[in-house]
Parts: C-alpha cells; structure tokens; sequence
C-alpha cells in the first residue's frame, strides 16, 4: 500500500484536496484519483481495469481509499 500521508493530490473532478482514506477511484489512465462521490452512481460512466465499458447490467465497481 502507498503512503500519501503527505501528498497534496487534488480530485480530477471537483479539484478539492484528496486526503489519505478518502474514498473514490483511481483514473485507468493513471491522471488522477476522483472522490467516489464525485464519479457519480451510473455504471454507464464506469470502465473495467482495462479501459473497457462494464458490461451490460453490471454494478459499479466499490470505491477504495486513497
């Protein structure tokens, strides 16, 4: 697990401060992190770990902390 106890890394949606245990999403292109709240709650807007769209009917993945 990486340590971000000092990191001062702002959500790519909203651009407030991510802190460490804040929940949410890494970016599958490696530009950000985005608090859960902000990726919204359609699973249509959500890619699998390769980029790809979710299956059809599938739940969005479980946020996880920073």
């Amino acid at each position: 697990m990486e340590n971000h106890e000092h990191d001062t890394t702002e959500c790519v949606a909203c651009g407030k401060t991510i802190r460490p245990g804040d929940l949410g999403y890494g970016d599958v292109n490696n530009s950000g992190f985005m608090h859960a709240d902000c990726a919204g709650t359609d699973p249509e807007d959500f890619t699998d770990a390769e980029g790809e769209p979710l299956p059809k009917g599938a739940s969005i993945p479980k946020p996880y902390p920073y």
